[in-house]
């Protein structure tokens, strides 16, 4: 996001703080700027030309404009947000798969449940756009390769390949989005494409797993 603050003198004793920025998702995100233009605006010294100084305007823009029928698919993806937030957490996921004995294995094995769940999408098609599970998803599969390097299997293999596959399916959806190609046949066959590959994702962890005790996911 792109933005500055800009202070207005309407008078000598009437001055304003505004905030400006280009963001995208301005239904999801009018809140915090909010909040960053109060905490600028608290820290600022209410003295000599400052003393009247009074919250302004926000002001957002987008070269972006779009007009829907349903409520704005905003959200991040929580795989896509974890890379931003924590990529530590992804990473802790994939050394799990081969760590027996790795301090709160259970709960890192745990979280490929939520993932998975994530990775496929709505059934129902919306004119509006969905969320596209992508960046975090490239990094769980370039990190599992790595591991891969000196913990390979059929069952990685078959991880990975399943990985690559849906990685390669959801970028070309967002394509085809940008492009305004998207039908509700295209996204029901998105749907179906990606519900296999997590199938096949799941039962390729729970294999591998199984090697170092129970499956996880049985």
């Amino acid at each position: 996001m792109l933005s500055h603050y800009l202070r207005q003198d309407t008078s000598p004793a009437e001055r304003s703080l505004h905030f400006v920025a280009l963001k995208y998702w301005w239904p999801i995100n009018i809140a915090e700027l909010a909040l960053l233009q109060r905490q600028v605006f608290e820290k600022m010294p209410k003295t000599g030309v400052l003393e009247h100084l009074e919250l302004g305007g926000i002001t957002t823009f987008s070269s972006m404009a779009s007009i829907g029928k349903s409520p704005p698919q905003g959200l991040v993806p929580a795989i896509d947000r974890a890379l931003d937030e924590s990529p530590l957490s992804l990473w802790t996921m994939c050394y799990a798969i081969f760590w027996k004995r790795m301090p709160k294995r259970k709960s890192a094995l745990a979280e490929w449940k939520h993932v998975l769940a994530e990775l496929v999408p709505e059934p129902t098609f919306n004119p509006d756009g969905v969320p596209v599970p992508s960046t975090g998803l490239s990094y769980l599969v370039e990190t599992i390769k790595q591991f891969a390097t000196q913990h390979s299997s059929d069952a990685i293999d078959d991880l990975v390949e399943a990985m690559e596959y849906l990685e390669q399916r959801n970028r070309q959806y967002v394509d085809d989005l940008y492009d305004d190609k998207i039908t509700p046949e295209k996204h029901e066959l998105w749907h179906k494409q990606a519900s296999k590959h997590v199938e096949r994702m799941r039962r390729a962890l729970n294999s591998e797993v199984k090697k170092l005790g129970k499956g996880f996911f049985d």
